[in-house]
């Protein structure tokens, strides 16, 4: 914002915030730039959180969904996906065994990030066979392991994924030709 780059989000997560953006409203169609926006809810632990369901001439349809531990939504239609994949149960409960995790941050885990189960049943519940690129993003440092979430997801997707991370660059358009 302080860079003048636009900012859209919910009224809720602009109150808890206390800055003035653009507003955006659950389900309305908005116009940026060249690309066309309709916020969704999803499960956060904050106010008023939304995902995104993009459309580009050039990419197609995406969905895009970040501090989440669950989508309620179905899509169809999509070239690409980019979804949180935070951490995997077994991962976080021997952490806390270890004590690298405290049991109060793995109750806010539970209710605020979306698990690798969760992450892989909602790709599945969507209309995948358009998609070209899928992109886990928001692993945790600790209770993930990207090389298996990749691997997983593949593996029950049959789909190109990626590990969001610095650097990575991906060939987003619609058909990837």
């Amino acid at each position: 914002m302080k860079t003048g780059i636009p900012v859209y989000s919910s009224q809720g997560t602009l109150e808890a915030c206390g800055v003035k953006a653009n507003m955006m409203k659950h389900g309305e169609l908005y116009h940026i730039g060249g690309f066309k926006v309709i916020p969704f809810d999803t499960m956060h632990d904050c106010e008023e959180p939304f995902g995104f369901f993009i459309n580009h001439p050039e990419t197609g349809n995406f969905i895009f969904a970040t501090d989440t531990y669950y989508i309620p939504n179905r899509f169809e239609n999509l070239s690409n996906v980019i979804i949180e994949c935070n951490y995997r149960l077994d991962i976080l409960e021997d952490n806390i065994a270890q004590g690298k995790v405290s049991f109060a941050l793995r109750n806010r885990t539970l209710q605020s990030h979306m698990s690798f189960e969760t992450c892989k049943e909602t790709l599945l519940a969507n209309d995948l066979s358009k998609v070209n690129n899928i992109v886990l993003i928001h692993l945790s440092d600790s209770n993930s392991n990207a090389l298996e979430f990749k691997e997983g997801i593949y593996n029950a997707t049959g789909k190109t994924v990626h590990i969001a991370g610095k650097g990575l660059c991906i060939n987003f358009n619609e058909t990837p030709i």
